[in-house]
């Protein structure tokens, strides 16, 4: 009898974790108990492999985003916050104000970069912010119309905010 093999053990192991194993789940845990007594073989794996490799994989439930396209307040740093083209999921850019304007840092994973507790401003602070700026904080253009530059927010970022 040829012993199991690390290599299977950790394909065993992946392929238990992705798939669904409810209807082999006691033959799984036999073959637990037995890779523990030492007396599963490579052809014994062989064939819970193929097993596994039969069943549906688990549904991927993908994570509630809970952010939204905005600019957010992070402790002392603003973010802008909004879709990825590519990825679909929602990136955050770092907003850094100074007396020429604004300048805008790829900062990652909106999920990953700010704290649940960063708030995401309203409308009114945004304009704010950007009359001081110059440019509008949600797409990062200047401010070229008299009724935007009041506003500090252009006029197609404030009608989708």
């Amino acid at each position: 009898m040829r012993a199991v093999t690390d290599k299977q053990i950790k394909f065993i192991a992946r392929l238990v974790a992705e798939r669904d194993t409810t209807s082999i789940e006691e033959s799984v845990q036999d073959a637990r108990n037995a890779v523990m007594r030492q007396s599963f073989s490579s052809a014994d794996a062989s064939a819970l492999i193929d097993s596994l490799l039969d069943l549906p994989r688990k549904p991927i439930s993908a994570p509630a985003e809970q952010w939204e396209p905005g600019v957010y307040e992070d402790g002392d740093s603003l973010y802008r916050v909004y879709i990825g083209r590519n990825a679909g999921v929602m990136l955050a850019k770092e907003i850094v104000l100074h007396e020429d304007g604004v300048d805008y840092s790829y900062a990652g994973s909106a999920r990953r970069v700010l704290s649940p507790s960063a708030n995401r401003l309203p409308i009114e602070q945004v304009g704010r912010l950007g009359v001081t700026a110059g440019n509008c904080l949600l797409c990062g253009r200047d401010l070229t119309d008299p009724e935007s530059i009041d506003r500090g927010v252009g006029p197609t970022c404030a009608q989708r905010y």
